[in-house]
């Protein structure tokens, strides 16, 4: 109870004071940690859907860390191109 309350607490904290895009790598990461300290302790075994879902949520967070802000997407946008660049 307490691992659980008080990391779920922390995300709310980490929400106000950090980027949208760090609370939400922490929240998916939480699960694959308990889960590797579960097999490191020898209460569970790796199995193809564990190493899968690992792949889907290491390959959602490299989605949303290098994608654009809206921000930044219109700031582009709105911007003119620079000639100099496409050569």
């Amino acid at each position: 109870v307490g691992s659980t309350f008080l990391s779920y607490m922390l995300i709310i904290v980490g929400q106000k004071n950090l980027r949208p895009t760090v609370a939400g790598m922490y929240n998916y990461i939480q699960p694959l940690v308990a889960t590797l300290v579960a097999v490191c302790w020898g209460m569970e075994t790796f199995d193809p859907t564990k190493i899968c879902s690992v792949l889907l949520i290491f390959s959602g967070v490299y989605l949303v860390t290098t994608s654009r802000s809206r921000a930044d997407a219109e700031k582009s946008r709105l911007q003119p191109e620079n000639p100099r660049k496409r050569q």
